[in-house]
């Protein structure tokens, strides 16, 4: 489904009021639906992740260091989860201050 975006000129510059996005409605740890949309004014970091994978720890670590770099400053993390064992997602995320889906 298409959108556009649409632009505001300030200074010279284009800056985006309000961007098109496909939007993903998931369940989170606790089985409340959450929307990527939900997530307003803010950049959003969305981000496919297998956490039974080898790789993933180290990375889920690069990833928090981003968080908690940036958190303050409008960043958010909005992950989706593609790992076959939804018991293993939800002890692997259960601590992680970003939105988590599965």
């Amino acid at each position: 489904m298409p959108v556009l975006n649409k632009y505001i000129i300030h200074g010279g510059r284009p800056q985006i009021s309000a961007a098109g996005i496909i939007d993903i409605e998931l369940p989170d740890i606790h089985g409340k639906n959450r929307k990527l949309s939900d997530i307003r004014n803010k950049v959003v970091l969305l981000d496919f992740t297998a956490y039974s994978l080898p790789s993933s720890q180290e990375r889920i670590m690069q990833m928090r260091g981003l968080y908690d770099k940036y958190s303050s400053l409008g960043f958010d993390i909005y992950q989706v989860s593609i790992d076959p064992d939804e018991h293993y997602w939800k002890t692997a995320c259960e601590h992680l201050p970003w939105t988590c889906v599965y």
